[in-house]
């Protein structure tokens, strides 16, 4: 009987450390062109129909969520995107919507809230 108990209190503590600190809740996708289109307003670059975003790969092996660049046509290239900021502003429903690259590939951003 003790060693189901003591197999029960590791188990339990073992989840516990394993859980959530807190819960969140999917607030929706994030779109990076939309996100690349606010960041060149920002910037003062000029947004036009062939404005493009593209992961930075550097390391084309294994780009991360946080190598993105945003290009016009022109050339002109924005690093500095406010993802958190686009997931607050397209998410406004959910004051403290925050974005997360979830599993670090380029395509694995997401908004959410707790």
């Amino acid at each position: 009987m003790h060693i189901v108990l003591a197999i029960l209190a590791t188990a339990a503590s073992f989840v516990l450390l394993v859980a959530p600190a807190h819960a969140r809740t999917w607030a929706g996708p994030v779109d990076m062109r939309d996100v690349c289109i606010k960041a060149q307003a920002k910037a003062g670059q000029a947004n036009d129909e062939y404005g493009k975003w593209l992961p930075n790969t550097g390391d084309k092996t294994n780009p991360s969520a946080f190598d993105w660049v945003c290009t016009d046509n022109h050339g002109y290239g924005t690093t500095n995107l406010d993802i958190d900021g686009w997931c607050k502003d397209t998410y406004k429903a959910q004051p403290n919507a925050y974005a997360d690259p979830q599993g670090r590939g380029p395509y694995d951003w997401g908004c959410y809230y707790a």
